[in-house]
């Protein structure tokens, strides 16, 4: 059974959606607050916002963890028809859709009117732009913001290379993934940049998201 297939789904979207609307808000005041160098009265919080307020971004990791799990996961039930490989595809072109137009415009954007507002961005270097443009390096120059969207694509294109395998190997290959990132995510900071991102303990927020739509899966299948 899919996780779409359940009555219990709506309420799983529903308190999904809600984590998200609140990270997103987390996300909104911290940024919020740093940029107008703001500090809250003790009254409303203080220091306890600013602490919590970076958490925002753990907790959109492992919500992307759960909904682009649970997309793979159902995509692996193909169509008749359909061959593995035209999964992988779909999939990975919805998903990357959902991240290139956008991203891209805000770039081209702050490019443009990077001289007319003196904003304090580095030379134009053909082979940084490219690395940016692709969002195959962490370190972004000119949106420093962008920096999730690599470990996303990351995401995407990892779930995606799974899909090639039988459906029955799809939760297993992420654990062992999980397992791999768990073991390999200390000792390795100041190796290359997509080491880094690779391993890096924030994939494990991600897999922990994944576990969590296994867990919702078992339960739809067992209600």
């Amino acid at each position: 059974m899919s996780l779409t297939n359940h009555p219990r789904d709506d309420q799983h979207l529903a308190s999904i959606q809600a984590m998200r609307a609140v990270a997103a808000l987390m996300i909104v005041v911290g940024h919020a607050l740093a940029f107008f160098a703001l500090e809250l009265p003790g009254w409303l919080g203080g220091g306890l916002i600013h602490t919590f307020a970076y958490a925002g971004v753990d907790i959109f990791f492992v919500i992307s963890g759960i909904v682009v799990c649970g997309a793979a996961s159902r995509a692996t039930q193909l169509a008749v028809g359909q061959s593995r490989l035209s999964a992988c595809r779909t999939f990975l072109l919805k998903r990357v859709f959902r991240i290139y137009p956008v991203y891209l415009f805000v770039l081209a954007l702050v490019l443009i009117f990077a001289a007319p507002l003196k904003l304090n961005l580095p030379d134009l270097n053909a082979t940084k732009l490219i690395a940016t443009a692709l969002l195959v390096d962490k370190y972004n120059p000119y949106i420093p913001q962008a920096w999730s969207l690599v470990f996303e694509l990351y995401f995407y294109l990892l779930l995606a290379s799974v899909l090639l395998l039988p459906r029955r190997y799809f939760y297993r290959s992420l654990a062992l993934w999980l397992l791999t990132s768990i073991g390999l995510a200390t000792g390795l900071h100041h190796y290359a940049i997509t080491v880094e991102v690779l391993f890096d303990p924030l994939v494990l927020e991600f897999g922990f998201g994944c576990l969590i739509a296994y867990l919702i899966r078992v339960e739809a299948i067992k209600a």
